[in-house]
């Protein structure tokens, strides 16, 4: 949750101190936490122990989709990508579109534990959701968001009686509702379109500042990169992307439009 708090506070607010603590923090957890197949959720004293649950799994997957959005590193976002895959193979179960708690490699249980509420921290549902949410949307896997989209509709009778039970699900439902516009924006001189953005600012845009000297595997960051060495905006909206605009008139104008 830090990590999401400051990348969103390094994006929307151009806050430096922010910046500078979310690629920290984002690397710890590729680089301690996460240890190519497992991760894990207690650090302390140079040491890793116990294994990650619901809930960390989908935190630490959006959090590092906000930082790749905020560095273009796409280490984060392969990462996120790793973990919301054992998110969607090892927590959830198709029928009854519901996620446990915990995985198989826990320690045996006498039963399995859903934690479908939210109360001062979100729950691990909505942890995953949003995370599955995030990574399918950057990674362009739809089978991330269809899993999404089939554990929220299964909750939102419920959710809709008793609101306050289910904040952080209601705004995955808001996300998954939204009219969403993803934006991609390379270029080494990119400042001035970043600050048209912030004045036009939706809550729901992905956002990402590309690292132009990247060669992006992910197809929806593929062959975006500058025209002619200008700084370059592309916009979509469900994957479907305008013609790039290399100057920040046609991108305010293309804000405004959308």
């Amino acid at each position: 949750m830090m990590l999401k708090a400051l990348s969103k506070a390094a994006l929307v607010l151009n806050h430096e101190t922010a910046h500078r603590l979310a690629v920290s923090n984002a690397e710890f957890m590729c680089n301690i936490l996460w240890d190519g197949s497992q991760l894990w959720r207690i650090y302390k004293a140079g040491e890793t122990k116990q294994p990650g649950f619901l809930d960390d799994y989908g935190q630490c997957a959006e959090g590092l989709c906000l930082a790749f959005q905020l560095t273009g590193n796409e280490r984060f976002l392969r990462v996120a990508d790793q973990l919301t895959e054992i998110i969607r193979r090892d927590f959830y179960e198709e029928e009854p579109s519901a996620f446990s708690y915990t995985a198989a490699w826990h320690d045996a249980l006498i039963a399995k534990r859903r934690e479908v509420f939210d109360n001062a921290l979100p729950g691990g549902t909505s942890s995953a959701i949003m995370g599955l949410l995030r990574t399918g949307h950057l990674t362009g896997k739809p089978d991330f968001i269809a899993v999404a989209e089939n554990a929220t509709s299964r909750l939102m009778e419920v959710a809709a009686t008793h609101a306050p039970a289910f904040g952080y699900l209601l705004q995955a439902a808001a996300f998954l509702l939204a009219d969403r516009r993803e934006i991609v924006l390379t270029g080494a001189e990119a400042d001035e379109f970043i600050k048209l953005w912030r004045r036009h600012y939706e809550p729901f845009d992905l956002i990402i500042m590309a690292d132009p000297n990247i060669d992006y595997t992910y197809p929806t960051l593929s062959g975006k990169t500058p025209r002619n060495g200008n700084p370059t905006a592309y916009i979509c909206q469900n994957f479907q992307c305008d013609a790039p605009v290399t100057s920040p008139e046609q991108f305010g104008k293309k804000l405004e439009e959308v």
